[in-house]
């Protein structure tokens, strides 16, 4: 729409009074269009001035608008040549991006293969140590070293964030590693007096590429696992350890191993479909009242009806009759000691290897002849706001060799050297002595079992709790007191699955056949 008509229809809009005042007053309307004509005309002239100033194209308003219509509204701003103002942005920052895509002059062949090899093939684990052992770093240069984290901030993180940021603290070692060689060179070039040896230039150079190399493979994995999780699932296995290493991240060869991928997912598509029929597959029927599957798990609910790992339990007093022999303790090696106390633990306390594990020397108060642990961390029976756990050790003066409160402290004095910052009970007895898993902990565990005579191939190390509860419960200790030391709440949780029978042996063989033999 033009300008004068907008001031034609604005003027319409006020139709003129039939039966003007004398006193002038039917000339009022004319009077407000009159000064809003002025005042459009005073805007189209601030707007052609703003448009000049901007565009430098000498439309009026109107007949910019009118030509930008007829253009694609996606291209709001358009240069001289025809390309578009965010595309001229954008080109920009590719370009300032692009620094590597330039090349200089060639250096030597010898020089040129040697890079190519450090940049695709990564140095073997033996090669890159002794290439590592052979640089120190000075000791007045600190910074020469990966930055740590702070241990109050490495103890809150995760097991995937810690993991994560050990890929990244990995590269900057191989990198640190590589400078110190550099420094070590140009420190060499600087104190040497007459001509220095070539070949030991060569050699610090050679080993700080080849370094620099295995960082650079190591930091593309590092950014491939960060781009994993935004990749379909099917895709995600581009992102291995074997992708090949070359000047694009995921290979040369991208889209053959997707076409590859896609294949592969078609034909296992096609190998686990079934034949489908009006209202369903051939292999599925509708069965009254069990739903789809109902009939085969009803059989197979008959046929194997669920019940409780362990008919009986083993004697625990095998065990203890074992512990009684590794005596005294300091006679004892750190792998007997630690075999004993963790015997010891799970059968005083009746807890699950979970909490034998967060078992910190930070949480231990000992007072008198008891000793308690406190477990801050959440266990598995219990909810989130519950009060923290409480592991009491009693002393047991009644016998020494069987005193887990004493093998305790013993542990304690005994390990204390070699933990080094480590605050967790239970170390690892050989080097370096950190904290174990609860998977080692149930090797320890079986470990003593097996020495005590007792089958590790039927029953595993959480059968302590059962065979701890099940002694105590046949020595008539109250039921009452049992669930308060197991940490159960309910007494049929306890006489279902850990008040067992004591396994027996049949002796009567075995003395018949042992006995002495008379000749005579």
């Amino acid at each position: 729409m033009d300008d004068d008509c907008i001031l034609d229809y604005a003027e319409e809009l006020i139709p003129a009074d039939p039966n003007p005042s004398p006193s002038g007053e039917g000339t009022s309307g004319r009077n407000e269009i009159t000064d809003l004509k002025a005042a459009l005309s005073h805007m189209q002239s601030q707007m052609q001035k703003i448009c000049d100033k901007v565009f430098a194209t000498g439309q009026t308003p109107t007949a910019l608008l009118s030509s930008a219509e007829d253009t694609d509204t996606d291209c709001a701003l358009v240069s001289d040549n025809g390309t578009s103002e965010e595309q001229n942005i954008l080109s920009a920052l590719v370009s300032d991006l692009e620094f590597g895509k330039t090349s200089g002059p060639p250096v030597h062949e010898k020089v040129a293969s040697l890079l190519e090899n450090v940049s695709k093939e990564k140095l073997s684990q033996a090669t890159m140590k002794e290439r590592c052992q052979k640089y120190d770093r000075p000791n007045n240069i600190e910074s020469l070293q990966p930055t740590q984290v702070n241990k109050l901030i490495w103890d809150q993180l995760k097991t995937y964030t810690r993991n994560r940021d050990m890929k990244i603290q990995r590269v900057q070692f191989l990198n640190m590693k590589a400078m110190t060689a550099l420094t070590v060179m140009l420190n060499e070039i600087l104190i040497a007096k007459g001509t220095m040896d070539k070949e030991t230039i060569m050699t610090r150079a050679t080993d700080a590429l080849a370094l620099l190399g295995s960082a650079n493979i190591d930091l593309n994995q590092v950014r491939r696992d960060l781009i994993k999780p935004e990749l379909k699932a099917e895709y995600r296995g581009l992102s291995s350890n074997s992708s090949q290493n070359s000047v694009l991240l995921f290979g040369d060869d991208i889209s053959q191993q997707m076409r590859d991928i896609a294949d592969v997912n078609k034909i296992s598509r096609r190998l686990t479909s079934t034949m489908c029929r009006f209202g369903g597959s051939y292999n599925y029927t509708r069965t009254r009242g069990r739903g789809r599957g109902g009939r085969a798990t009803f059989g197979v609910h008959e046929h194997r009806p669920p019940s409780t790992r362990y008919k009986e339990i083993w004697d625990a007093s095998l065990v203890l009759n074992h512990l009684r022999s590794l005596h005294p303790l300091r006679s004892l090696s750190l792998k007997q000691l630690s075999y004993k106390l963790v015997m010891l633990l799970a059968l005083t306390t009746a807890q699950r290897l979970q909490t034998l594990y967060l078992m910190d020397l930070r949480d231990l108060h000992i007072e008198g002849n008891r000793a308690v642990f406190t477990i801050k961390s959440l266990v598995k029976q219990q909810k989130p706001g519950s009060k923290p756990l409480q592991c009491v050790l009693h002393s047991y003066p009644a016998d020494s060799r069987l005193d887990v409160l004493k093998v305790l402290q013993h542990y304690i004095d005994f390990t204390k050297p070699i933990r080094e910052e480590e605050t967790k009970l239970l170390v690892s007895y050989v080097a370096p002595h950190k904290r174990v898993t609860t998977d080692t902990l149930a090797r320890w565990l079986k470990d003593v079992m097996r020495q005590s005579g007792i089958d590790t191939e039927k029953y595993k190390a959480h059968s302590t709790r059962a065979a701890a509860a099940s002694l105590a419960h046949l020595n008539r200790v109250p039921v009452t007191e049992i669930l308060n030391v197991a940490g159960w709440t309910s007494e049929k949780t306890f006489a279902t699955f850990y008040n067992k029978p004591i396994s027996k042996k049949d002796t009567f063989a075995e003395t018949l056949l042992s006995g002495p033999v008379n000749n005579e």
